[in-house]
């Protein structure tokens, strides 16, 4: 595989993505709303209610933010999609240092 190649591949990745913003969209608010039930599941098992309430909000409201439901210019899909995968493992880490402390 070349770099030429690698770099047409990705710009057709790219292409498509623009294509289907709307697809990408609703992809990133199910990771956010997947990662928000798996925070609040795992911290209501291992800690209690009240903190799991508190992470739970915290992502809910990182996804409103970025997903522009305020007025004013709205973030590219594409961010929240990649900032929604990014939290994931955030999440897995947060759970593991509660179950062993």
């Amino acid at each position: 595989m070349t770099p030429e190649f690698n770099r047409d591949c990705f710009a057709l990745i790219a292409n498509r993505m623009r294509s289907v913003t709307v697809f990408t969209y609703w992809i990133g608010i199910a990771v956010v709303i997947a990662a928000a039930l798996g925070v609040l599941i795992m911290l209501a098992i291992l800690v209690n209610p009240l903190t799991s309430t508190l992470a739970g909000v915290i992502v809910i409201a990182l996804g409103v933010t970025m997903t522009g439901a305020r007025r004013g210019p709205r973030l590219p899909p594409e961010l929240l999609f990649y900032a929604a995968l990014a939290l994931v493992p955030l999440f897995i880490a947060l759970a593991l240092i509660v179950a062993v402390t």
